[in-house]
């Protein structure tokens, strides 16, 4: 199935979308955000994370610079602190995270999705801040 795949997008000069919105919207975040402010947000989210490289063919191929980050633990809200991270470890301040993530989930390129009242799941795309 792949291979027939390539085949039509090399056909039919098929352009990869979601590289060139990726181009687009990490040049405007760029701009718009005080990336030093959130630096150790940033460097947080790093350490946290597992770096996902989507491997699979046709799924969300993204730059070289530019990888998703999650935790497959999730993070854990309570008394204004969000833990990521392995059992929550690192310790961000609430309104400092998602004050980061906001712009970015509004591009569509980061996510948080509650699982119960204080647990939540999470991904977001980083390389772009460079």
């Amino acid at each position: 199935m792949t291979g027939r795949i390539n085949s039509l997008v090399k056909f039919f000069n098929i352009e990869d979308e979601f590289a060139k919105f990726i181009k687009i919207n990490a040049g405007k975040l760029r701009q718009s955000m005080i990336v030093d402010q959130f630096s150790d947000i940033i460097n947080k989210i790093r350490g946290a994370g597992s770096v996902e490289y989507y491997l699979e063919p046709q799924r969300c191929k993204v730059f070289n610079d530019f990888r998703f980050y999650y935790s497959s633990y999730g993070g854990k809200i309570e008394s204004g602190i969000v833990g990521i991270g392995y059992k929550g470890e690192i310790k961000l301040n609430y309104t400092e995270f998602f004050a980061f993530l906001a712009p970015i989930m509004f591009l569509g390129l980061a996510y948080v999705r509650p699982i119960s009242k204080k647990e939540f799941t999470w991904c977001c795309l980083l390389g772009w801040e460079k």
